[in-house]
């Protein structure tokens, strides 16, 4: 699995599926296994099978192509262990769970590349302690610490 990135979880009928940051589903764990890994959740995925692509429902058609295009630029970045979690579950816009610390919204069919880079360069600007939630589905984009 080394070779794959570091791997997401969706937890759907009592297993785990552990998805590279490509989108491919590389492993499967009891759910109760998938407390070291980022989970991606507010999604079901059709017919999971290891070493086959993710697959969502066609009305989940932009979530999907969204939630790749996130996990492609994650780890072009390098920042893909960053993640906690990814929530598909508003049609409007995804939130990422990030650094532990901050809750990201994002448009779906953003530029994820240009995404990562203001949110990283926003973090820099900020003591290691605080925490808040980061709108970058708004231009400009609003950071509120709590």
């Amino acid at each position: 699995m080394a070779e794959c990135g570091t791997p997401l979880a969706v937890i759907q009928d009592g297993s785990a599926w552990l998805l590279s940051p490509k989108g491919k589903i590389v492993e499967q764990l009891p759910a109760s296994q998938a407390g070291d890994y980022a989970v991606i959740d507010g999604c079901e995925l059709l017919a999971p099978s290891v070493g086959t692509d993710i697959a969502l429902s066609t009305e989940f058609a932009n979530q999907q192509t969204s939630l790749l295009a996130l996990l492609a630029a994650l780890d072009a970045a390098g920042l893909t262990d960053r993640v906690d979690a990814i929530h598909l579950d508003d049609l409007s816009r995804l939130t990422m769970d990030y650094a532990g610390r901050f809750s990201v919204e994002m448009e779906y069919n953003a530029d994820y590349d240009r995404m990562l880079q203001i949110l990283e360069a926003g973090i820099s600007k900020l003591e290691s302690n605080q925490t808040g939630s980061i709108r970058l589905d708004l231009n400009p984009p609003i950071l509120t610490l709590d």
